[in-house]
């Protein structure tokens, strides 16, 4: 039996009287198309599809029948609970916002009624509701996640649904199909035992009633309907989707140059002749003087052109659709204003778009051509005469025809031709699940859209956040940054700051307001809003006011409705042009501060797109009670002045205890508590150098905070460590010696953190392992050869330089390079040239067994950063009294290993004797004490060496102001030990005065004189501070703690 529209609400049966007054009264008393053909399929209890544009009736087409079948007219809502049986309407829907909209038509219709009649299930509400749905309901409104794990809980059942609703189905389908499966089949199951239905047999379940709505008409939609809804009803809104729908056969024809189209027309119409009938082709333009170009690119052909347009008097219209439909040669030529007016025309099934209207509402009308067609199920074909002046409408062709096929190429470089904005999702989410159905806007970015390099373009941000849209979309002012153009890795101010212009906004509080009739699109104007003037930008003009909002007459004076947007802030409001504020030309040219920013890597559970209330809420309460909120971040991708982060950390400042704390994670604990799910998905041009930056900066650290090893200018005891050539060997001091044993013993127990990056100039440990022996050094990577998988570096306190595998290098700490200045020094010998053999230099100063033998070394010129020009004497032989040692330059020559490169170098004494002591055991408490402190002074002298003019300054006078970097606990030890280094400077410096009269000139250069005691004092166990415990830097604190740099390792 055939289901007829009905006209009127009145026609239905089984309306209540005071549900149909009540709807009535709210102007429903006419249907929508849409409405005139589902209410009576509903009634009937059959299953439809309906394919409809939005705001055309679709959610009113099943809210108005299913109120009615659950009203409680004069029962009493207590008697009634259906808690153990279920609801018996059930929606789902895609999204929060359209759950909560459904479920305000809802309580709309039911005067506001809510309890226990209408239950609305998002993942905001998932937890608290299965409590309310034992109480009972009868209209249930779900996302399909939650409605699928509370029936899998068992909490919903259907033994008493009688209409299953799908909402937007075609986003449901797309997305989420695992879900709309599992609620179907929980469905048929409920719906077999009310049939007492044995068998697993689905084709008996398939008349369970069920309606599916949709926007556009798409693969997915297809084969639900086909696969779960048996002997459905298709309901389609516009004739273009029934026509893909039934697999439109089209063409598009681009045309080089718009004079070319008419042309391209002939031999279109050309190529259709050999059908032998034409009077089933019609020619759609857009107005009469198309019709007038149209018809005189017939002549030559031989066809009967019949013209509808203005030009036809009512009378003609019957007369000229006869001829259209009987003429053997007739080609219809009409234009989109008279479609419309001839229903009567419905048997073309060949449709030439001679030109594109402006908007896609005309062109679906164009299909009503062929409506008798679509109805009947036959074949019909289109054609598009396109041009370059229709790239916006390529846009709404792609979206649609690649349902049906593949789009052609022209079609693809015609719209990439036109602005096409980009994707909200994809600018979101780095993609978009519509991408291939229903979405038209653009999902990559262009050339032309490249960073403005006056912003941070990667790197590190730290940001206010002045307006939040959603948890992963918000505004932010730009504090301070820094990016791969900061080589060191310090913080930039940001130049524009918002109490730069604060104060003097607030002077413009009382106007100039603006003389501007109709204000200017784009132009910045000051609004003043609860006392305090902000800039704000026109975009776009609603249109002057009515007279119904004024309450006077119009005329010029009427101020216009504007949509404006808050240039330091970032949201949007409306204002009138009345009460703009013209502000001066330094006030509108100054850079606006706020910033539109996302937060990739998460995204909403259940494949949803939309975020529910409860993640932006929780970003939201950090703003609130006056807190002082602020934020950094890691900048991935930087695109005209938007910006995509990620490791976003949320500080607060506790102005009481006057700390900043790290108070959230939005990424990490968001994931946590199950209100958003890891996203994967990345942009093809985001920055992968975070680590590398990281490292770069940390290493900068480490090296501001290292020093290097030095040479005094007496005679020293030193060990040869690595020798090159006479121009490169090392050497290490004797006095630091046991220092750097004890370092590299600790190096070995503490727990090391394998490299990931190798960047050269980068600070480590590395392992160097033998089959007898495993030792720890520190160490600068030179290179790294990953296919070799080994990395060249350079042993910091032995000179040494090698390869070793890429496993064997480890991060190192900052505390282990500020315990101890790099060793090894630097030297080139004085007074001599040549190439002697490395072994020949170490058979000299190293024994048998691979010992390092006392040398004596003499600065002769040069620093520590560039190296020394020394000259060396050689352990030679020693006897009960006293030990020899010999000039090496001296040797060199003798063994003609080189030459004298300087004549003095033949003057200076070859031998060089020290006498022997026996080690004294009753040694002097005093003398003991005074080696003592001296060890200590050194020490404490290469510790402020390592630390800047700025920290020191900051160390003596500021301290205890910043209670985050430091402990205020051992503050005032530092204290006192460099107050303790400045009275020995100044005791040593006195001792030096008084002295000076009496010092011995040969003392400056002697041949024989009495070395250090042979007892050697572990200097290590008087440094100023305990390494197992030293504080971090800054900058580990910034880079691990506040940045999130341990998660991207």
């Amino acid at each position: 039996m055939k289901t007829l529209p009905i006209d009127s609400i009145n026609q239905i049966p089984g309306y209540e009287t005071d549900y149909l007054h009540k709807i009535q009264e709210k102007n429903f008393s006419t249907p929508t198309p849409v409405q005139a053909h589902l209410w009576p399929i509903i009634f009937r209890g059959r299953s439809a599809t309906c394919i409809s544009a939005p705001k055309s009736g679709k959610t009113l087409a099943y809210l108005i029948p299913a109120l009615s079948s659950t009203q409680f007219a004069n029962k009493d809502p207590a008697a009634i609970i259906y808690g153990d049986e279920g609801p018996k309407v059930v929606i789902v829907c895609y999204g929060m916002s359209k759950a909560y909209e459904i479920r305000d038509y809802c309580l709309d219709l039911l005067d506001g009624a809510k309890e226990p009649r209408v239950l609305t299930i998002t993942i905001d509400n998932e937890k608290k509701v299965p409590l309310k749905l034992l109480n009972g309901c009868e209209i249930l409104i779900s996302t399909p996640g939650p409605l699928k794990r509370l029936i899998a809980d068992g909490y919903i059942r259907f033994d008493i649904c009688s209409l299953l609703v799908f909402d937007n189905a075609d986003k449901i389908f797309t997305i989420q199909p695992e879900f709309v499966q599992s609620i179907v089949l929980s469905y048929f199951t409920s719906y077999r035992k009310r049939l007492r239905v044995n068998d697993d047999n689905l084709n008996s379940l398939l008349t369970a009633p069920m309606l599916v709505l949709a926007d556009s008409w798409t693969k997915e939609v297809a084969n639900f309907s086909k696969e779960y809804m048996k002997n459905s009803i298709n309901i389609f809104g516009d004739l273009f989707e029934a026509a893909i729908a039934h697999d439109l056969n089209y063409k598009v024809h681009f045309v080089e140059a718009e004079e070319e189209r008419i042309s391209y027309l002939g031999d279109l119409i050309h190529g259709l002749l050999c059908r032998g009938t034409l009077n089933r082709i019609a020619i759609v333009c857009s107005n009469d003087a198309e019709i007038d170009i149209v018809i005189k690119a017939m002549t030559d052909l031989d066809v009967e052109p019949v013209a509808l347009d203005s030009s036809n008097f009512n009378y003609e219209i019957a007369k000229l659709i006869d001829l259209c439909k009987n003429h053997p040669r007739a080609i219809t030529i009409i234009t989109d204003d008279k479609i419309k007016e001839v229903p009567q025309l419905n048997f073309i099934d060949t449709l030439v778009h001679y030109s594109m209207p402006v908007h896609s509402d005309i062109f679906r009308i164009r299909f009503l051509l062929m409506s008798n067609l679509i109805k009947n199920g036959e074949q019909i074909n289109t054609h598009f005469l396109l041009s370059p002046v229709n790239g916006n409408h390529a846009h709404f062709l792609c979206q649609t025809l690649r349902r049906i096929s593949e789009i052609p190429s022209c079609l693809n470089n015609l719209r990439n031709l036109s602005y096409r904005p980009l994707c909200e999702n994809f600018l979101a989410f780095g993609f978009c699940p519509f991408e291939s159905t229903i979405c038209i806007n653009r999902h990559e970015f262009k050339p032309c859209e490249s960073p403005n390099e006056d912003l941070p373009m990667d790197g590190q941000v730290k940001f206010e956040i002045c307006h939040i849209i959603t948890i992963n979309q918000f505004y932010i002012r730009i504090v301070e940054y820094r990016d791969s153009r900061n080589e060191d890795g310090h913080w930039v101010k940001y130049p524009c700051l918002y109490r730069s212009i604060k104060n003097e906004l607030q002077a413009y509080k009382q106007g100039p307001f603006t003389d501007d009739k109709i204000p200017t699109i784009g132009k910045i104007y000051g609004l003043a809003v609860l006392g305090t003037v902000h800039r704000v930008r026109i975009i776009e003009n609603l249109g002057q006011l009515t007279v119904k909002e004024t309450n006077a007459p119009l005329n010029e004076d009427t101020p216009y409705q504007l949509q404006v947007s808050f240039v330091d802030f970032g949201h949007q409001s409306k204002a009138l042009s009345n009460q703009l504020i013209e502000l001066p030309e330094n006030l509108r040219d100054y850079p606006s501060l706020a910033f539109k920013a996302y937060l990739l890597g998460i995204k909403p559970v259940d494949g949803d797109m939309e975020w529910t209330h409860n993640p932006t809420e929780t970003l939201s309460r950090f703003m609130s009670d006056g807190k002082v909120l602020k934020a950094s971040a890691w900048i991935r991708l930087q695109r005209k002045s938007i910006f995509w982060i990620d490791n976003m950390q949320i500080t607060q400042n506790l102005k009481v205890l006057d700390v900043i704390v790290t108070s959230w994670n939005p990424k990490s604990d968001l994931i946590d508590t199950g209100l958003a799910v890891k996203n994967d998905k990345m942009f093809d041009q985001v920055n992968v150098n975070l680590i590398e930056l990281s490292i770069k900066w940390r290493n900068c650290s480490l090296v501001k905070s290292a020093s290097q090893a030095f040479l005094p200018d007496d005679l020293e005891f030193v060990y040869l460590s690595h020798f090159q050539n006479l121009d490169t060997f090392y050497i290490l001091r004797q006095t630091y010696y046991k220092c750097l044993e004890n370092l590299e013993k600790e190096l070995a127990k503490s727990q090391l953190a394998p490299m990931k990056s190798f960047s050269n100039g980068c600070l480590g440990i590395g392992m160097l392992k033998t089959d007898t022996f495993t030792s720890y050094s520190r160490i600068l990577i030179k290179q790294h050869f990953p296919e070799e998988n080994l990395v060249q570096v350079f042993f910091v306190d032995w000179g040494e330089t090698s390869k070793i595998p890429s496993d064997c290098c480890f991060t190192i700490e900052e505390k282990y390079i500020k315990r101890l200045p790099f060793q090894a020094i630097k030297c080139s010998l004085f007074g001599v040239e040549g190439s002697p053999e490395p072994d020949a230099i170490y058979d000299l100063t190293r024994t048998e067994d691979d010992i390092f033998k006392d040398c004596w070394i003499k600065k002769v010129s040069g620093s520590k950063e560039n190296g020394y020009s020394i000259r060396l004497w050689f352990h030679l032989e020693k006897s009960a009294c006293e030990t020899k040692f010999h000039l090496l330059s001296n040797w060199l020559v003798e063994n003609g290993h080189a030459k004298y490169s300087d004549p003095s170098e033949k003057e200076q004494d070859k031998i060089l004797t020290t006498v022997n002591q026996k080690a004294n055991e009753d040694e002097s408490d005093a003398s003991f004490e005074e080696e003592w402190k001296n060890g200590e002074k050194e020490c404490l002298q290469n510790l402020l060496g390592a630390i800047d003019n700025g920290m020191r300054s900051y160390l003596g006078e500021h301290a205890e102001k910043d209670p985050v970097q430091f402990d205020p606990k051992k503050l005032p030890r530092a204290k006192r030990l460099i107050m303790r280094l400045k009275k020995q400077k100044e005791a040593e410096r006195r001792a030096q005065e008084s002295s000076s009269d009496s010092e011995d000139d040969n003392a400056k250069a002697p041949k024989e004189f009495t070395p250090l005691p042979k007892r050697v004092i572990d200097f290590s166990k008087v440094l100023p501070y305990d390494p197992t415990t030293s504080e971090e830097s800054e900058l580990d604190s910034d880079l691990e703690d506040a940045y999130g740099i341990e998660e991207l390792n």
